[in-house]
């Protein structure tokens, strides 16, 4: 893959490609960090909704635990526990899902971030390889 540098002393005078190529990667890059902060902004008002649901049923089981219903049947802390226990597991596990799909989308706009400096030579050592566009790549698959 081709430098800036490289880019300029392959054409020559080639500064109008140079900076051609790298407002196009400017251009992507402030493009995939809007994208990823919409993602994160997502995952993050989801992981504070279920941190609210968390709070929310850790003071409904304080108050069934201590302020039996009243029919003189103490109340069974255990299953209160465990009730609380399994909502509390799910948002984890909910929690966990969401952390990865979204590692995976980062991972996925990483990589369309790189550079894309196709038509250039690399100079020494070059194998002529060329990287495919994400849209070349995406109807190959």
């Amino acid at each position: 893959m081709a430098t800036p540098r490289q880019v300029t002393q392959n054409k020559g005078n080639g500064s109008d490609a140079a900076m051609h190529a790298l407002q196009q990667q400017g251009e992507r890059m402030w493009a995939v960090n809007n994208r990823m902060l919409t993602m994160y902004s997502s995952f993050m008002k989801h992981w504070l909704d279920r941190r609210q649901e968390a709070a929310k049923a850790a003071v409904e089981v304080a108050q069934k635990a201590l302020h039996p219903n009243g029919d003189g049947q103490f109340v069974n802390i255990p299953a209160l526990y465990g009730e609380w226990m399994n909502g509390s597991l799910q948002r984890v596990s909910a929690d966990l899902q969401e952390c990865q799909q979204c590692g995976t989308e980062i991972a996925g706009m990483m990589e369309e971030a790189l550079p894309h400096w196709t038509g250039f030579s690399a100079g020494e050592g070059d194998t002529g390889a060329k990287r495919a566009a994400p849209e070349e790549q995406a109807a190959k698959e």
